[in-house]
């Protein structure tokens, strides 16, 4: 199942790397650079910019006077048409002959459409471009061209002259006019582009490795249009290239060679993470979403993604439901995969690292909200500094700092701020506690433990010591403290439905002496099913029932055992229906709270609480737990049991220390007789030295008489 994980988030994760282009650079005219020094890869033109290579263009399009070309065709088809009707015609042959004569004039002359004849009119064509005899193109004037209209009225009114205007309108002679000066589309569309190509070529080069850009400058129009031509090149070089494919690859395989190295330091160092899948699952499917996002916002926006992107919620959350340590290895892995599409890795590397175990170690222990307020306000601090130290170490000076970024880093702090929610969302989805979640169990106010102390006072007495000195042996041997405070307060909530069949509930009438052995050990096993009901109706978390089940792992209630073989005579009796159903401890806090309840619950029956008598009990019950291997499924080292042992010792002899008498509580001693000077001189010495050696000692080790002479 591992395998299969590890394969699927290299798959996912290698499925958003943004394409490579080798450009990931935001830029916009009149803001500053954010990026380091660029330097021309090749030889770049320094283009117009947009706007004014845009309005060059249009003023050219606009004035630009089109190539025209005398279509002879026109004529020879009109004069040919008009001469075929002369047999038919209206009018002499002299009138005949006098509108042909004026229709080749017209026609040499040249007759344009009238949208051209329009601007001639209007001077704004005094001449056009024509194709001459030997295809050169000449300029010719516009001052004899007719248009249709025109060259009819032209015609009619010699015609009149002549009184040739009746048969000038009988022989159609509009019919017979036709524009001949036509547009060569060719011609012109090729001299407008080679215009366009002169007025808007280049204005400058610059050479390769020259710089074009250093961070904290402003980006003019010209050094866009550099950059402008940069992106388009690499694309175009890029698009479907093999390069393109191998870069890919090799990213996917350092991808795979980061995920395997956590992978190792799971395996070797985090057992318990590495082979339970729950929380295996965990760790990458959070890997993957935060890698994936910041894929997708580097496509967009690279600047923008590397600042906005709360890399420290990673950590924040690992720390939170595991501990610092896997978090420092998840946020440094995090942050490896996040470089390779980073075009400045060398900084995002360093920048997010520091980060990050900031915000781990300003969320140790994590019990109040509050703290992730004053994690974002460190976090955007630190961004801060670390981005003015490589600012000052790349350009020697602060000026140009971009203010933005410092506008990016706050957007940081806020997501960070806002980190609960998800933590919320991660516990509930994946059945883990948070130490948050911990914080609010331990409030007394909890209906469960409300309950408790009002059914069970003397259970609820007996939790809070064992949560007291539990919490304080785990705090010695490295374990999680608020887990097995938590833990040790809901370790007994079973009770809570049969509070007087237990010994510190129980008020003179002992319900056990109506009872078998038998059935007394079965009332005392339930309350560990109890309180699994208990803790799934108040939907406690699994790691709070944990404790519940182990506390008593697979021990026997050895009282009752011991009643049975008694009533036995002899004979073997199944330890089975006075076994605990366990199981036996799986962690070092069920561990504790075990030995931890076992050792209060017996200091209590002493009558003797000397040093000496807490220091037996202590040893012989948790040697017995050890030696019946309830111990044995727990991750506890033996030097660990001696820390827990010299723990429970300390903190017991101060629960049980002996009190001093105060005077109020001392019975006045009557006078003896008056004995003889001597005798009572020597009575007297000997008494004190006796009350001296028996007096007992206070808290502090002194004794009444060391109080006095103070």
């Amino acid at each position: 199942m591992q395998v299969i994980l590890l394969l699927c988030a290299i798959a996912i994760v290698s499925l958003f790397l943004p394409k490579e282009h080798k450009f990931h650079f935001s830029y916009q005219v009149d803001k500053p650079w954010e990026y380091s020094l660029l330097t021309a890869p090749f030889d770049i033109p320094i283009e117009l910019d947009t706007a004014t290579a845009s309005a060059l263009r249009d003023s050219i399009v606009r004035n630009f006077v089109n190539v025209y070309r005398v279509d002879r065709t026109v004529s020879s088809k009109q004069l040919q048409a008009f001469a075929s009707k002369r047999n038919s015609g209206v009018g002499t042959s002299a009138e005949r002959l006098f509108f042909i004569e004026r229709l080749s004039e017209v026609y040499k002359q040249g007759i344009v459409d009238n949208e051209t004849y329009t601007r001639i009119k209007n001077g704004q064509m005094p001449y056009v471009r024509q194709v001459g005899e030997n295809h050169t193109i000449e300029n010719t004037s516009t001052s004899q061209f007719f248009s249709v209209r025109s060259a009819y009225e032209y015609i009619d009114s010699i015609a009149s002259s002549r009184n040739y205007h009746n048969s000038a309108y009988a022989n159609n002679i509009n019919r017979y006019l036709e524009p001949n000066i036509l547009v060569d589309t060719e011609r012109s569309k090729e001299i407008l582009q080679q215009q366009l190509q002169k007025e808007l070529a280049p204005i400058g080069m610059i050479q390769k490795g020259e710089r074009i850009i250093d961070r904290g400058n402003v980006v003019t129009p010209q050094v866009k249009s550099a950059l402008d031509y940069l992106r388009e090149e690499y694309v175009a070089k890029n698009l479907n290239s093999a390069e393109s494919k191998y870069i890919t690859m090799s990213k996917v395989i350092i991808i795979a060679i980061l995920f395997i190295m956590l992978y190792i330091y799971l395996a070797v160092f985090r057992h318990s993470i590495f082979y339970d899948i729950r929380k295996l699952l965990f760790v990458m499917s959070l890997l993957i979403c935060f890698t994936s996002i910041f894929f997708i916002g580097v496509s967009l926006d690279p600047v923008k993604a590397s600042y906005i992107m709360p890399f420290a919620l990673v950590p924040i959350v690992m720390a939170t439901f595991f501990d610092s340590g896997t978090a420092v290895v998840v946020h440094i892995v995090e942050v490896m995969i996040a470089s390779i599409v980073s075009s400045y890795s060398t900084d995002l590397v360093l920048m997010q690292v520091v980060v990050g175990i900031i915000a781990i170690a300003s969320l140790q222990e994590m019990s109040r909200r509050s703290q992730l307020a004053r994690c974002a306000m460190l976090v955007m601090i630190s961004y801060s500094i670390c981005y003015l130290a490589f600012f000052l170490m790349e350009k020697g000076t602060l000026q140009g700092v971009s203010k933005y970024v410092f506008a990016y880093f706050l957007i940081n702090a806020i997501f960070l701020s806002f980190s609960n929610l998800l933590i919320y969302v991660l516990e509930k989805l994946f059945g883990f506690t948070s130490s948050l979640t911990l914080v609010e169990l331990t409030d007394l106010n909890q209906p469960l433990l409300r309950q408790l102390s009002e059914s069970c006072p003397g259970t609820f007495q007996h939790v809070m010591q064992v949560s007291n000195i539990a919490s304080e042996a785990a705090h010695r041997i490295g374990a999680n403290v608020q887990l097995v405070r938590v833990g040790a307060i809901y370790h007994d909530i079973g009770k809570i439905k049969s509070p007087n069949f237990f010994t510190e509930n129980q008020r003179g009438i002992n319900p056990h002496s109506l009872l078998s052995p038998e059935q007394s050990a079965s009332i005392v096993i339930r309350h560990v099913t109890d309180g699994m009901e208990l803790a799934d109706k108040a939907k406690l978390p699994q790691a709070i029932k944990d404790f519940i089940l182990q506390h008593h792992g697979r021990g026997i209630t050895r009282y009752f055992y011991a009643q049975a073989c008694m009533k036995a005579d002899g004979k073997p009796v199944d330890e089975e229906p006075y076994t605990y159903p366990g199981p036996n401890p799986q962690t070092r806090e069920t561990a504790i709270v075990m030995m931890a309840d076992a050792t209060e619950a017996a200091a209590k029956s002493l009558t003797d609480h000397s040093h000496e008598a807490i220091v037996s009990l202590v040893s012989k019950i948790i040697d017995s737990q050890v030696a019946s291997g309830l111990l044995k499924d727990a991750p506890i080292s033996f030097r660990d049991v001696e820390i827990i042992k010299s723990t429970f010792i300390e903190r017991l002899d101060s629960l049980y220390h002996t009190r001093i008498k105060y005077p109020d509580q001392i019975t006045p001693k009557k006078p003896d007789p008056a004995p003889a000077p001597e005798a009572a001189k020597d009575g007297g010495v000997a008494d004190e030295a006796k009350g001296n050696a028996e007096a007992p000692k206070s808290a502090d080790g002194k004794k009444p008489g060391d109080e006095q002479k103070a």
